[in-house]
This record gives structure tokens, C-alpha cells and sequence, in this order.
């Protein structure tokens, strides 16, 4: 079984960043920035932690994404990565094991800054750094 929360975790990040374009990639044509992208980069199964009952936990990375395109692109994300790291870090429980401005060869006028959080999930959906 795969122990899914992506969704959950999207609404979330949707409602709590109200001001923010939030989606689970990044769009094409016209947009409004700033936007913050977020996917599933794998959700394993971690069959060495089958339970008694035969239930396992999974390991699960996600990557964040905050893009801008104004003159103070860099402390703009930066608060946003601040908001984010209170709902997923604080929030969920997940482990921030990446965060750094990453170069955007598709447009370089919009800056881009990297997230990435990895955590183990067990079925009753709780939550353990990774």
C-alpha cells in the first residue's frame, strides 16, 4: 500500500499561502508570481519496518520550489521559505534536508530558490523526520 499525503499537504500549502500562486508544476504561458511548485520526488515502500500486522512505513521526499520576478526576488522568497518551513518543518513534522537559490537556466530574470523535505510516514499517517 502506498501512504499518500500529497494532497492533503498541497491544499495546505494552497490555503495557508493565500497570497502565493501554489501549484504541482510549474505552468507555462502566463503567470503571477510569486509561485510555489510542489512535488513528489519518490514514495517507497520501507518493507524493513513491516509491523506484526503487516503494516510498513514509507519514505517520502518532496521538492519545493519558490519562484519570483521582482527587484527583491531573494527576500521574498525567503519569507515565503519561511512560511513554508512553519507548515511543512513545524507543521507536519518533515525533515528540511535541502534549501538554496538554484540557478534557473529557463529564464534567469526570475529567481529561483530550492526546498526539499524527506520523512517516513506510518498508515496511521504519522509523521518521522527522514
Amino acid at each position: 500500500m502506498i501512504i499518500d499525503i500529497f494532497n492533503e499537504v498541497y491544499s495546505k500549502l494552497k490555503t495557508e499561502l493565500s497570497d502565493v500562486t501554489v501549484l504541482p508544476s510549474y505552468p507555462t504561458g502566463d503567470v503571477t508570481f510569486p509561485i510555489v511548485t510542489i512535488q513528489e520526488l519518490s514514495n517507497v515502500a520501507d518493507t524493513f519496518t513491516r509491523d506484526t500486522s503487516g503494516n510498513f512505513t514509507s519514505s517520502v521526499t518532496y521538492e519545493v520550489n519558490i519562484f519570483s520576478n521582482k527587484t527583491n526576488s531573494n527576500s521574498e522568497s525567503r519569507e515565503i521559505r519561511n512560511k513554508i518551513e512553519l507548515i511543512l518543518g513545524q507543521g507536519y513534522g518533515m525533515g528540511r534536508n535541502y534549501s538554496n537559490e538554484t540557478p534557473n537556466f529557463l529564464d534567469s530574470n526570475i529567481y529561483r530558490y530550492t526546498m526539499r523535505y524527506s520523512f517516513t510516514i506510518d498508515n496511521n499517517k504519522k509523521i518521522y523526520r527522514g
